[in-house]
């Protein structure tokens, strides 16, 4: 999966394409139909009559396949990319032309410049906006071809999650009876409930023996490696997150590099269809990159901002501030009150206990660590609470190069439980007995002191002994496990 995506050009004009580089792309440059000059030839060069299918069937597995055809006889240039669709029907082409000769309205994806425009444009950026219109086709293909299509979210999902589904049902034009969102767990933050309340969306909770009945399935913002039932050629995955297991589905499109989904799902309805982006739904994507970025503050690269950008132009703003306005119940604005009045801090450490939570009060460890982390010279904040029989730790660090927050949560629990996330947040969780009941039994106050030597431990630790180079995001142990 972390193959470059190919480019091929095909050219009788060698000298303009000669050094031609395109960004992470790997350019691959056809150079004539038989051997070339020995010093011409190299790996990235092929021959072969442009016009024959055999000449391309080398590309027939490059992930993100896109093509440059610039070919001075109108015929042969029509030759050649028919030959090309026969091996990649999905491909996208960029087709240079003079006079508008060689018209490709039969490509699904394609844009066709003349020549002389093409000295001027950014080439590199036609040919993102074709790999994103690529995207939107090859989806839609995977979901023509069932009529009964449902966008899975992750269990207890996020704005990223929920605006990603919303989107993707908007960019396909199903409607919610034969492409329902679905869930594996009830939603607990009452900002995310709120959320899907004032959009008007049905999150159906199902189960696994449920989903597994099922045809086909799109997964949104995590991918899902649980239901060996359903074939991975029947799964269509959109997502943000680390590169779980190495896995060929039907339809893949994942972006680890991303601060959101919501971006990727931005990106294909502007290549498609600006008109689908009314208000309430670029308020949504705006919000899922807003919450998971924290603000285009951690984890984005320049796609977000300007995604960011362009849905805050187009966002209801009110609307906004209703989402981001989350609703206590009293005993929960308590329990975090008490919580933090025995925060222990130690150095850049800060650690909170807070004791048995109710399912539906998780959300105040997330709520609790990020407070924490506003607090002068802090840099790790660790919030932990048991629920349901088991310890719950939500991690946040300000961010470093020799260590990551996933780093810690896994530290935390090592091979008792789960743990991991992005460099900045993670979550862990371990079975609430053995060595673990006296913290899980504890007082807050106690409870507090026990929590705080674990983490610090656990910190010196990793801080002895960093990683050399650790990737952006870390492996989860659930997709939404940094939440």
């Amino acid at each position: 999966m972390d193959q470059a995506p190919a480019l091929l050009i095909v050219s009788d004009r060698d000298f303009v394409w000669r050094d031609y580089r395109a960004g992470n792309r790997q350019v691959r440059r056809w150079i004539g139909e038989r051997s070339a000059d020995r010093q011409e030839r190299d790996e990235n060069s092929f021959t072969g009559d442009p016009t024959l299918p055999e000449t391309y069937r080398w590309a027939a597995h490059d992930p993100g396949l896109s093509a440059v055809f610039d070919i001075r006889d109108p015929q042969r240039a029509r030759g050649a990319i028919a030959a090309l669709r026969q091996v990649r029907p999905e491909a996208a082409v960029i087709v240079i032309t003079a006079n508008g000769a060689v018209a490709p309205p039969d490509i699904p994806v394609a844009r066709s410049l003349e020549w002389t425009d093409a000295l001027q444009v950014d080439l590199e950026g036609e040919l993102t906006l074709l790999d994103t219109q690529r995207h939107v086709y090859t989806l839609r293909e995977f979901a023509r071809a069932t009529e009964y299509l449902p966008i899975m979210v992750h269990p207890n999902p996020d704005p990223d999650a929920l605006a990603s589904a919303l989107a993707v049902r908007a960019l396909l034009r199903r409607e919610p009876d034969t492409t329902p969102i679905v869930t594996l767990g009830e939603m607990t933050r009452p900002e995310n409930r709120r959320m899907a309340e004032l959009l008007g969306m049905r999150v159906t909770v199902v189960t696994e023996a449920e989903l597994k009945k099922l045809h086909c399935l799109i997964a949104v913002d995590h991918q899902p490696t649980t239901f060996a039932d359903i074939a991975t050629d029947c799964l269509a995955v959109i997502d943000h997150h680390p590169v779980e297991h190495d896995v060929a589905y039907r339809f893949s499109d994942l972006r680890p590099s991303f601060g959101a989904t919501s971006t990727i799902i931005t990106e294909y309805i502007r290549a498609d269809d600006e008109k689908r982006m009314d208000e309430p739904l670029a308020t949504a994507l705006l919000y899922g990159i807003k919450t998971d970025t924290d603000s285009l503050a951690r984890g984005v690269v320049p796609a977000d901002v300007h995604a960011y950008a362009y849905l805050l132009a187009r966002a209801d703003i009110p609307l906004l501030r209703k989402l981001e306005r989350p609703s206590y119940k009293a005993t929960t604005a308590r329990a975090y009150g008490t919580a933090l009045a025995h925060m222990a801090l130690h150095g850049d450490i800060a650690t909170v206990f807070l004791g048995r939570l109710p399912d539906d009060d998780t959300h105040i460890l997330v709520d609790v660590a990020d407070f924490c982390m506003g607090l002068e010279e802090i840099t790790w904040a660790v919030a932990a609470g048991v629920v349901d029989q088991q310890l719950v730790f939500t991690v946040r660090y300000l961010g470093g190069r020799a260590v990551a927050a996933g780093d810690l949560a896994r530290e935390l629990v090592q091979d008792e439980g789960s743990g991991g996330g992005h460099a900045t947040m993670a979550r862990a969780r371990v079975p609430a007995q053995g060595k673990w009941q006296k913290l899980a039994d504890a007082d807050i106050e106690s409870g507090t002191r026990e929590l705080a030597e674990l983490v610090t431990g656990a910190v010196g630790r990793l801080r002895a002994n960093p990683r050399s180079s650790p990737p952006a995001h870390l492996v989860t142990d659930h997709p939404a496990a940094s939440r």
